[in-house]
């Protein structure tokens, strides 16, 4: 909550600043900023009148808005303005934009609706819920690019004049798509090695959804659950729920003796334990103190421990009672467990031991509950939901190219700059130490969806070009039609998205680092790797 209305305003602000240096004109703010702004609104009106409220996946739908609405934007824009510069007509200029950007524009929203589209089968309702909102968004900004945008730029006279944007001038210049063809090996091989170098920090990679990690060190919530681990017991809980197979079968002794086989053989396996309690432990307090010794044990008969329960029943006040500790028909018991912060990994591995002790050693049986489980679960389904979602985005995308392109041949080169990026940025969390989170799994979304938008545009254009040029001039061609917007949309998203790196939120933290680094990986791919494979193989 604190980032939203802190931190997502100061995105906006910084992105208009930005559009403003690079542009200096109105024009050049005004466009991308309604195509932002319209999507945003209506995405979040839509939300609303389905009642879904805000939670820590949705907050996330500003950025996202933000990334899918510039790149679509952007390319349209700058279009504009190369043809402007070229002394055609502002109607002219709009219809020349349109004809060669209508159909990548309309394939990377395509793909990117149908990647978050396929999050919506998520069984993490906040999950599903962020996929039908991006769905709606990707499809929105395609539309505000092609209707309003066009018609505010219709409105300029044919007389108005565009400064050219001197930071990326270089890359209107003839000769790149020599250089390319003449260092084609050098280039793939420079990055054949550095890839295989990075990839090797995947060995070192984890997952870890523990939310007590999810807030800085110094923050209350973090700093309040180290203390408690350092000075009381553990500050991760589970709950156990242990069925006796019997009514009043929780007053059986050889039920509770198997729960002191279990909670101590639990404490010798998994050292991050602290402290459990049960109906059992109440049991041995009421025999230390009715028998005056120095360590309780369980009653040696049953008739004992219904007696023992009998009479702590009556002791309690009318609001409180056993409720939370076993059921009215005395069949299940409640087994609190303390932990210290683990690794989810970690959890999930407990959890699974605990299930499957009971099970393999007992006639009884365990079902692991509690906020600690929920949300180790949690990271499971959602690493899961991002796997499938970036399969199915890939599987479309390569689909959608093939049919367009025709190229069956070359479909291995269609999908490698789009999950290169991926591999890359996971490779490198791996050397740096950061654990796959919630941020982390949804930045996977965005990452990919910026880097089909700039591969499906540079094909876009080398398939254009290609009939007509020569391969270094198509080169040349594309870099001067896509490259600026290319570069344009990930360094103003880098600078939006650095922002985030000042949260306390962790996962806001870790999906700002890992998103500027994937943008920029999947820009230099696109620009440097891809033609230079494209002059090694196809030209």
């Amino acid at each position: 909550q604190g980032d939203a209305k802190i931190l997502m305003p100061m995105a906006v602000v910084i992105v208009v600043v930005l559009l403003f240096i690079l542009f200096k004109d109105l024009v050049g703010i005004v466009i991308p900023s309604v195509v932002i702004v319209f999507t945003f609104l209506v995405v979040l009106s839509q939300q609303i009148l389905l009642g879904y409220e805000l939670n820590n996946f949705t907050v996330n739908i500003p950025p996202f808005i933000t990334a899918i609405a510039m790149a679509s934007s952007m390319h349209f824009f700058l279009a504009y303005v190369y043809y402007k510069q070229k002394d055609l007509t502002s109607k002219e200029s709009v219809f020349m934009a349109l004809k060669k950007n209508i159909v990548p524009i309309a394939m990377t929203s395509f793909t990117t609706a149908v990647g978050f589209a396929s999050l919506g089968f998520s069984k993490i309702e906040p999950i599903a819920t962020l996929g039908f909102a991006i769905t709606a968004g990707a499809v929105l900004a395609f539309l505000f690019t092609v209707t309003v945008a066009p018609a505010i730029l219709l409105f300029l006279k044919d007389d108005y004049k565009f400064k050219k944007i001197s930071l990326f001038n270089f890359l209107s210049v003839d000769g790149y798509g020599e250089w390319i063809v003449k260092n084609d090996r050098k280039i793939v091989g420079i990055f054949a090695v550095l890839i295989i170098i990075v990839t090797v920090g995947l060995k070192d990679l984890k997952v870890d959804s523990n939310s007590i990690k999810y807030f800085d060190k110094e923050s209350v919530v973090r700093s309040g659950s180290d203390f408690v681990e350092k000075n009381l017991t553990g500050s991760m809980v589970y709950e156990i729920v242990l069925d006796s197979k019997e009514n009043e079968g929780i007053k059986d002794l050889k039920f509770l003796q198997k729960i002191v086989d279990f909670e101590k053989e639990l404490k010798q396996r998994y050292t991050n334990i602290t402290f459990t309690f049960s109906f059992k432990d109440i049991m041995v307090r009421m025999d230390r103190e009715l028998n005056n010794k120095r360590v309780g044990e369980i009653p040696d008969n049953q008739s004992l421990i219904a007696q023992y329960l009998l009479l702590y029943s009556m002791s309690l006040s009318q609001d409180d009672g056993l409720d939370d500790k076993i059921d009215s028909n005395e069949r299940f018991l409640r087994l609190t467990i303390n932990s210290k912060i683990v690794d989810t990994s970690k959890d999930l591995k407990m959890i699974d031991w605990i299930e499957n002790w009971w099970q393999s050693n007992t006639k009884y049986s365990a079902d692991v509950q509690g906020q600690t489980s929920i949300f180790a679960y949690m990271q499971s389904s959602v690493t899961d939901t991002i796997v499938v979602s970036i399969l199915v985005t890939l599987l479309i995308v390569s689909i959608a190219m093939f049919l367009i392109f025709k190229k069956i041949k070359m479909l291995w080169i269609f999908i490698l700059p789009n999950i290169a990026p991926i591999i890359i940025v996971a490779g490198v969390m791996g050397y740096l130490g950061i654990n796959i989170d919630i941020g982390i799994a949804i930045s996977a979304a965005v990452i990919l969806g910026i880097a089909v938008d700039d591969s499906i545009h540079f094909f876009s254009k080398y398939f254009d070009g290609i009939k007509e040029m020569s391969f270094p001039k198509t080169i040349d061609y594309i870099i001067s039609h896509s490259g600026n917007a290319m570069i344009l949309t990930t360094f103003i998203l880098s600078l939006t998205f650095s922002l985030f790196m000042v949260s306390s939120f962790v996962p806001n933290v870790n999906f700002a680092i890992v998103t500027v680094i994937a943008l920029n990986v999947a820009l230099l791919l696109d620009l440097i790797l891809l033609p230079a494979l494209l002059s090694l193989f196809y030209s």
